[in-house]
C-alpha cells in the first residue's frame, strides 16, 4: 500500500477489539478513522484545530474525511501563503453541519467561494475503518468525550474587520495548487502539507485496523493479493486495549516495561502474527459455537412450532369429524321424519281413496237405505192413497160429464164394496204371514 501515513513518536496507536464500538471506553483516547487520515489528519493537531475542537465540542473523529479534506486544505493555502489562520477566518470560510441520521457526527462545507481541487466523492464504508491514539504522557489539549456538535453557534453570523477580510479576499483569489491527477486528491502532496504545518517526520507504512479482519491489498506490479497487519511506528509503544492485560493477549510487555515493541519499520513481528491467528481462531470458533447455539436454538423453536401445528392439526381434525357426525347425525333425524311422514301421507291417502269411492256410491246407497226405510212405505201408501182418490175423483167427473146415464151414487156404492173386499183380503194375507196389517195402498177414507 501507499506509504502516506505519518505516525509521529509520543503517541500510542491501539486497534479496536472486535466488539468494541466507538467513541471507545479510555478517556484518555481518540477515534481516529484511517480516511481521516488518507484526507490530512496528522498527530499532533494544529492549534486551529485545537481551539475549534474546544470552543464547538468536537473531537477528530466527529468529522468526515471530506470535511479533513477541505479543512486541511484551508491550512494548507494558509500556511503557504503567509495568511495567518485564526478561528474567525475559518468560521467566515465554512458552515458546520450535523450529519443525517447521527447527531455525533458533522460535515463541514464552503460557504464562499474558494476554488477547491477534485477531491473523492465518496467514502464508502470509512466508518468501519478507525483505530484509537492517545498521548503517551498526558492527555489531548481538548476534550475526548463525544457529544453532539454546536453547529449553530459555529454558523453564526461573523463581523470581520478590515484585517480579516483582508485574509479572506487573499484566500478566495489563490487557485489549487497542479497535481499529476486532478481527479484524485489523494496524489496530493500530504507530506509537503505536513511538513509546511510543522510535521517532518518519516513517512509510516500503512496499518490494517482491524487484526481480527485482515484486509487483501492489490499490490503494484500485478493482481496477486498480500495480507497486511499491524506495523506501529518503531519509535512508538503499540497497545491493544487500555491496561496491561491488552499486552498480555498479544504478548507484548505490561505498559509499565521500557522495552518497546520489537517491530522495525516496515517489518513485521512474527509473535505478533502468531497470536493475531490465535486470537483469529478463537474468534472464530466462538463465531462458530454462537452460530451453533443460533441454529439448536432455532431447532427447538421450529420443532415447538411444529408440534404446535400439529396439535392445532389435530384439533382441527377432531373439530371437523365432530361437526361430520353431527351433521349425519342431524341428515338421519331428517330422513326419519321424512319418511315418517311419507307413511302418514300414505295412510291419508288411502283414506282419502276410499272416501272418494264411497262418496261416488253414496247416492245408490241412500235411496236404496231410503226405500228399505219405514218412512219410504209410508210415505208411498200415503202418496198411492192420495192418488188413487184423485184418479176416482177424475173418473166420476168424466162419467159426470161424459156418461149422464151413469148414476154417481151408484158409481160410490160400488167403490165401497171394492175397498170392504180389499180389505178382507189384506187381512187374511196378513194373518197367513203373521205379520201385523197395514192400510192398504188403495183404501179409503169414504
Amino acid at each position: 500500500m501507499l506509504k502516506k501515513y505519518e505516525l509521529p513518536p509520543g503517541y500510542l496507536y491501539r486497534v479496536p477489539n472486535p466488539s468494541e464500538r466507538i467513541p471507545g471506553s479510555d478517556p484518555r483516547e481518540v477515534v481516529v478513522y484511517r480516511d481521516s487520515m488518507t484526507a490530512g489528519l496528522r498527530f499532533p493537531l494544529h492549534p486551529l484545530f485545537v481551539s475549534f475542537f474546544n470552543e464547538f465540542h468536537v473531537t477528530p473523529g466527529q468529522l468526515t474525511p471530506n470535511s479533513w479534506r477541505i479543512s486541511t486544505y484551508f491550512l494548507y493555502l494558509c500556511l503557504t501563503n503567509n495568511i495567518e489562520p485564526c478561528l474567525r477566518l475559518f468560521r467566515s470560510v465554512f458552515d458546520m453541519y450535523p450529519v443525517l441520521g447521527s447527531n455525533c457526527y458533522a460535515y463541514i462545507q464552503l460557504k464562499v467561494k474558494l476554488l477547491l481541487p477534485h477531491f473523492p466523492s465518496s467514502n464508502s464504508g470509512w466508518r468501519r475503518r478507525f483505530f484509537f491514539v492517545r498521548p503517551e504522557v498526558g492527555q489531548f489539549p481538548f476534550k475526548t468525550c463525544w457529544g453532539t456538535p454546536f453547529c449553530k453557534h459555529f454558523n453564526e453570523p461573523l463581523d470581520l474587520d478590515h484585517e480579516l477580510n483582508a485574509r479572506l479576499d487573499k484566500i478566495l483569489s489563490l487557485k489549487p495548487p497542479r497535481v499529476a491527477d486532478e481527479r484524485d486528491m489523494d496524489n496530493f502532496d500530504l507530506g509537503g502539507v505536513m511538513d509546511v504545518a510543522g510535521f517532518s517526520h518519516d513517512v509510516a507504512e500503512d496499518i490494517t485496523l482491524s487484526p481480527l479482519n485482515k484486509k487483501k491489498r492489490r499490490t503494484d506490479k500485478g493482481k496477486a493479493t498480500v495480507e497486511t497487519t499491524v506495523v506501529p511506528h518503531s519509535a512508538s509503544r503499540v497497545t491493544r486495549g487500555s491496561d496491561t492485560r491488552a499486552y498480555k493477549e498479544f504478548g507484548f510487555p505490561p505498559v509499565d516495561s521500557t522495552v518497546e515493541a520489537e517491530i522495525m519499520l516496515g517489518c513485521v513481528n512474527e509473535k505478533l502474527i502468531e497470536n493475531l491467528k490465535n486470537k483469529e481462531a478463537a474468534a472464530m470458533r466462538r463465531i462458530m459455537y454462537t452460530n451453533h447455539r443460533r441454529m439448536l436454538v432455532m431447532e427447538e423453536k421450529v420443532l415447538r412450532d411444529l408440534e404446535k401445528f400439529e396439535k392445532c392439526a389435530a384439533d382441527r381434525d377432531h373439530d371437523k369429524k365432530k361437526a361430520v357426525a353431527e351433521v349425519q347425525s342431524l341428515l338421519d333425524k331428517v330422513a326419519a321424519e321424512s319418511k315418517k311422514k311419507d307413511n302418514e301421507n300414505a295412510r291419508l291417502q288411502k283414506e282419502v281413496d276410499q272416501l272418494r269411492k264411497k262418496l261416488e256410491t253414496a247416492d245408490d246407497e241412500a235411496i236404496a237405505r231410503y226405500k228399505m226405510s219405514a218412512e219410504y212405505k209410508g210415505n208411498l201408501h200415503m202418496y198411492g192413497a192420495e192418488s188413487l182418490k184423485a184418479a176416482i175423483k177424475m173418473t166420476k167427473e168424466w162419467l159426470v160429464d161424459d156418461h149422464s146415464e151413469i148414476d154417481p151414487e151408484e158409481f160410490d156404492r160400488y167403490l165401497r164394496k171394492r175397498r170392504v173386499a180389499d180389505l178382507a183380503a189384506q187381512k187374511a194375507k196378513v194373518t197367513n204371514h203373521g205379520g201385523v196389517g197395514s192400510q192398504p195402498a188403495g183404501s179409503l177414507d169414504n
